[in-house]
């Protein structure tokens, strides 16, 4: 090799050493840039979409939020199978609020709501019924009387209640039995019509009445 050709060689490495240290500098430079941004760049307060769902490691969805072409606001709790078993939503059409709580075969079993006047229920449904049949309710009329009532089983929907324990407005405590034939008995303070008068008459609470199924609802025994 003549010594030109060397000279040639030895120029052309230190030309190729440099672009490579310029290289490594500027990468060097972008890294420490693009560090910088990401370390000092905030948390967003606020993300906005139509839908999110959060899933699990294995992909599926556990937690779904949304809002769908209705208006309907809703979030829904699944379980590793995608069976939903917390149903959280508020409808469009009358603003009313409701949490359903689901067993493992999907039926509805408990939920607690808001009616559009305002009445709030915790209701517990029949698990043996083949249509959904309230068991128990626990609600508060917007009157303020709290109430239990209980409701006979694997009955339709509009089932009466067979068992009712409430408190007037006023505070007088009242538990009522029926049955299905239409026959009821009061405990306690209860109101019932004067035949005479036509006014009706508050019983105090140490009082029992019993109504007959006629279309009146008319007094049978009582005491005192």
């Amino acid at each position: 090799m003549s010594e030109t050709e060397l000279i040639r060689r030895v120029e052309k490495l230190e030309r190729d050493n440099r672009r490579l240290k310029g290289f490594g500098l500027a990468t060097l430079v972008l890294a420490t840039a693009l560090t910088t941004i990401y370390a000092t760049q905030s948390v967003p307060q606020k993300i906005t979409a139509h839908e999110f769902d959060a899933v699990d490691d294995s992909g599926k969805v556990r937690v779904s939020m949304s809002v769908n072409s209705a208006d309907m606001s809703r979030i829904q709790l699944y379980d590793a199978q995608g069976r939903s078993h917390v149903d959280m939503l508020v409808a469009p059409y009358d603003s009313q609020p409701l949490i359903a709580l689901s067993d493992a075969k999907g039926r509805n079993s408990a939920q607690i709501s808001v009616n559009q006047g305002g009445w709030p229920a915790i209701t517990l449904f029949d698990p043996t019924a083949e249509v959904m049949q309230a068991g128990v309710m626990i609600d508060v009329a917007t009157s303020g009387e709290p109430s239990i009532a209980l409701y006979d089983a694997k009955g339709s929907p509009q089932s009466p209640r067979i068992a009712r324990i409430g408190v007037s407005s006023s505070g007088a405590p009242v538990i009522t039995l029926a049955d299905a034939n239409g026959f009821e008995m009061d405990l306690g303070s209860t109101g019932t019509l004067n035949a005479k008068t036509g006014a009706t008459e508050q019983t105090s609470a140490a009082s029992i009445v019993m109504f007959g199924n006629d279309e009146g609802h008319h007094v049978i025994w009582k005491a005192p």
